[in-house]
């Protein structure tokens, strides 16, 4: 598979999961809301159920803002680009483990590769910030080194 190809695949599938996450922060808020509305005001003073859903509410809401930042920098991410460093948007691959520079997603499988969607400000992404392949970093007292970078 052309690299452009299987970049754009790696992107897609960030994508689906960034918007999986949005969905499921959606449904949990309404549910938390539903949860307030149909328990009503408090039963008595030491009721904290109510502020407890509205507090989930909140918590969701954030999760949800937070990936919607991280769907709009996916968007942003031109799998044409051409990286000769480590930056956002490009594709690492060191004698360890294949790494995507965008949001922090986590192992993903794409086709027979698994690669881990970080993100630059991961301790991993910041080692690997501007480094260009043959350079070495280490991480956890495991050294890496960059065989490719596009």
């Amino acid at each position: 598979m052309q690299k452009i190809e299987f970049k754009k695949n790696i992107i897609d599938k960030c994508i689906d999961t960034v918007k999986k996450s949005i969905e499921l922060s959606e449904q949990e808020m309404r549910e938390a809301q539903e949860n307030a509305n149909e328990y009503g005001g408090p039963k008595d003073r030491y009721d904290p159920y109510r502020d407890q859903q509205m507090s989930k509410k909140e918590m969701y809401a954030n999760q949800l803002a937070k990936s919607v930042g991280e769907l709009r920098a996916l968007e942003k991410i031109d799998p044409e680009e051409v990286f000769t460093s480590a930056e956002f948007g490009s594709v690492v691959i060191t004698n360890e483990q294949k790494l995507f520079i965008s949001v922090a997603v986590g192992k993903l499988e794409v086709g027979d590769e698994v690669f881990f969607a970080i993100s630059i400000n991961s301790p991993i992404g910041q080692e690997l910030n501007g480094k260009k392949v043959g350079d070495k970093f280490t991480v956890n007292k495991k050294e890496f080194t960059i065989q490719e970078i596009y």
